[in-house]
């Protein structure tokens, strides 16, 4: 299923939407002209969110609320809520911020799974603390 997936994204690819473009990519497909395919069209989606960030601070609105900025506008034409892990490493990589040091990624996991393995705290599930603000 997925090698015919991948055969016909190739075929397709330049009629794939940037959310599923983003799904296929993180799927790292099978077959490898289609993956490479994929990724060179995710790239140039990554370059092109670059692109319409302001450049610097100061070209944020001042006043007007950021929702209503051309970035922001031009953002939403793209029509994808994110752009998946490739995606948003191509963003980061372009914006010249590299990938966290091993030591980092090894205590993030850690701390990741004694998270989940002590379970989500009460107020998520609507324990006593969120019966206590209902009240």
């Amino acid at each position: 299923l997925i090698h015919a997936i991948a055969t016909e994204a190739l075929n397709k690819i330049s009629e794939t939407g940037n959310q599923s473009l983003a799904y296929l990519v993180d799927a790292d497909l099978p077959l490898a002209a289609a993956a490479e395919a994929l990724r060179a069209r995710m790239e140039d989606l990554a370059r092109q969110v670059v692109n319409m960030l302001p450049k610097r601070p100061a070209a944020l609105p001042a006043v007007r609320p950021l929702t209503d900025s051309a970035a922001v506008a031009d953002l939403a034409a793209l029509q994808v809520d994110n752009l998946g892990a490739v995606g948003s490493r191509s963003v980061l990589g372009t914006l010249g911020i590299g990938p966290a040091p091993l030591a980092f990624e090894s205590v993030a996991e850690e701390r990741i799974a004694e998270r989940l393995a002590a379970g989500p705290p009460p107020s998520l599930l609507g324990g006593p603390a969120a019966a206590e603000r209902v009240r």
